[in-house]
């Protein structure tokens, strides 16, 4: 379970002192207005014959999969600058995973609450949005753990000195995507945390999408935007300074368990999910895995050591 540690105000003050220079929402890579920007694009994964051999027969005979992501998700789903082409830290993993098991992914647009009533009615197979690895998800498909979940306050540049540690968020009026339960669970954490220190519990404003969070943090609606690392710096960076991604960012991975994030497959898909994971964990090793997430601006921290399946951490 995801808990605040019990030298949490300590850590809050840490983590306010160095957010200066710690690295919590720093980018390793680079994205900019036309998306990502990294120099060096990662080869096509050939196709490795043991992890192949993991594929059900039917799946590997046909040598495709549907997939289905939000693609206004940057920079973990989105489309390259003026095309329909899909891109994004997410959706290249899980192709370049494809590759190594001999498969390609035909994507389609399906918003992130959609996905898995579209996996339960056989329209995709494979997300390539950003999903909790909890037991509510995995209770309705399999679910790959391949990096950590950290999250962000997006603020507006009047705004931003208003939010430098934990405590800053309690009282606040704080929009969030009310389906992304990663989210949710965090911030229900840190109300916990603000109501059990005499101060007064944040409150949920629940929207469906970054752009809406947006919208409400630029309009006054909400005082600040929680959103996932690197959404969030991404976010404030093609705003030309009208927003920021606050220093409460650093405060808040450094004081809370984050767990993990990933992707996820179809219930009825056992066996491919196992490939997947196991795809996953030979990028890790070869080094592609880092250079994909980091390519689209993955801090380091967020990154593991060996990707899961239905490993549950909420």
């Amino acid at each position: 379970m995801r808990k605040l540690v019990p030298a949490l105000l300590a850590s809050v003050a840490v983590a306010a002192v160095v957010s200066g220079c710690t690295n919590q929402d720093t980018p390793v890579g680079g994205t900019g207005p036309a998306g990502p920007t990294a120099p060096v694009s990662v080869a096509p994964a050939a196709a490795d014959p043991a992890l192949k051999a993991m594929v059900p027969a039917d799946i590997a005979a046909k040598g495709t999969i549907d997939g289905g992501a939000n693609f206004q998700a940057a920079p973990m789903a989105m489309y390259v600058a003026g095309t329909k082409t899909p891109t994004g830290a997410v959706v290249e993993l899980v192709e370049q995973a494809a590759g190594k098991l001999g498969l390609k992914v035909t994507w389609q647009q399906v918003l992130y609450p959609d996905q898995l009533p579209a996996m339960q009615a056989g329209k995709i197979v494979v997300s390539g949005s950003a999903s909790a690895a909890n037991a509510e998800i995995i209770a309705k498909a399999n679910v790959v753990g391949a990096f950590k979940n950290l999250q962000g306050i997006l603020a507006t540049s009047a705004k931003a000195g208003e939010f430098t540690t934990l405590d800053d968020v309690c009282g606040k009026n704080i929009g969030l995507g009310k389906a992304a339960a990663a989210t949710v669970a965090i911030f229900q954490d840190i109300a916990k945390h603000c109501t059990q220190g005499g101060l007064p519990a944040p409150v949920m404003i629940g929207l469906s999408a970054t752009a809406d969070i947006v919208l409400a943090v630029q309009s006054g609606r909400v005082d600040g935007g929680m959103i996932p690392t690197p959404t969030v710096v991404y976010t404030a960076q093609q705003s030309q300074g009208k927003l920021v991604a606050t220093k409460s960012s650093d405060a808040i991975a450094a004081a809370i368990d984050e767990g993990l994030e990933g992707f996820t497959i179809a219930k009825d898909q056992p066996e491919l999910a196992k490939a997947f994971q196991a795809a996953v964990n030979a990028m890790v090793k070869d080094g592609t895995y880092a250079q994909i997430l980091t390519k689209f601006g993955l801090p380091r921290n967020q990154l593991v050591d060996t990707a899961t399946l239905n490993q549950a951490t909420r």
